[in-house]
């Protein structure tokens, strides 16, 4: 089963040379506050339409990143302030170290996997997985334009609970991050993509040290196609995204709790602080949730 490949070479001559890694100023603890990532990347930003739908814009003050111009949702955030969801960046960027393995569920435009890939940098590795085509091609295209290709995979399998079944992707151009995985689908624009689990793709990684899982409704039979994944590596931090009013919200959170007693997540000043169950069932309405899961 193919699932994780290399990314492949842009569409140029075969003896073009990979461009270098830009230089970048990697986030981490030097940021100290939310409002200094949206300043650096507010400063930095800048964007340039390229065509077919597809704008080149600066985020975070340093990394190229193409998004689809159709996009109502992410890529405007991206365009016009460079940065997304600031608080769940800065908590992330304090959590990566030179040499760690991560995993990028719902990997979207790559935002998060420029992200990680700058923060392990060539030591460490990033796997990615982002099952709509087109945001796995412009995806791909920011990773080799930053130079992050040597240590990062993309694929476009939907992870879930089940290994090798076909399912179908629906969403809508305009909002792409909303995307949705059925099982079969009226729908003559939906994308047919194959299913793996974590525990299979994950199987051949000597470790594993970050999850992010970003996946819009689809948390719960992620989780439960990655408990080997945890079990073998008791040291990961899983950053998922949960929200009270999508699908079975507190049968996942009882899951959630019985591996990791203690629940936390990154609150909007970016830091990571303790929750409780009734918070996560109460707070916020249809706010999401970005949990941090972790054992120490």
């Amino acid at each position: 089963m193919n699932i994780v490949t290399p990314l492949p070479p842009p569409p140029t001559s075969a003896a073009a040379a990979p461009p270098p890694p830009i230089p970048s100023r990697p986030l981490g603890p030097a940021f100290d506050a939310r409002k200094d990532v949206e300043l650096r990347a507010r400063a930095g930003h800048q964007a340039v339409y390229v065509g077919d739908h597809t704008v080149l814009c600066r985020v975070l003050g340093s990394y190229m990143c193409y998004v689809d111009s159709r996009d109502r949702a992410l890529a405007p955030h991206l365009i016009m302030n460079g940065c997304w969801e600031p608080w769940v960046t800065i908590a992330i960027a304090r959590m990566l170290k030179k040499g760690m393995v991560c995993v990028d569920v719902g990997a979207n435009l790559g935002y998060f996997t420029m992200l990680m890939a700058d923060g392990v940098g060539p030591q460490g590795a990033v796997v990615a997985f982002e099952p709509n085509p087109r945001l796995a091609e412009l995806c791909k295209a920011s990773m080799y334009m930053n130079g992050f290709h040597g240590h990062t995979m993309v694929s476009t399998y939907a992870t879930s609970d089940r290994d090798g079944d076909e399912v179908h992707l629906t969403f809508s151009e305009h909002l792409p991050m909303n995307g949705t995985i059925v099982a079969s689908s009226p729908d003559k624009d939906a994308v047919p993509v194959k299913t793996v689990t974590l525990d299979t793709a994950c199987s051949k990684l000597e470790r594993v040290d970050l999850i992010k899982i970003d996946a819009e409704g689809a948390e719960e039979v992620i989780w439960d196609g990655m408990q080997q994944v945890l079990e073998r590596n008791p040291h990961a931090t899983v950053v998922l995204e949960w929200n009270a009013q999508r699908g079975q919200a507190e049968r996942l959170l009882d899951k959630i709790e019985r591996r990791f007693p203690v629940v936390r997540h990154i609150d909007f000043a970016g830091d990571v602080v303790e929750v409780t169950h009734e918070q996560l069932m109460t707070e916020r309405g249809c706010e999401d949730f970005m949990l941090v899961l972790r054992n120490d």
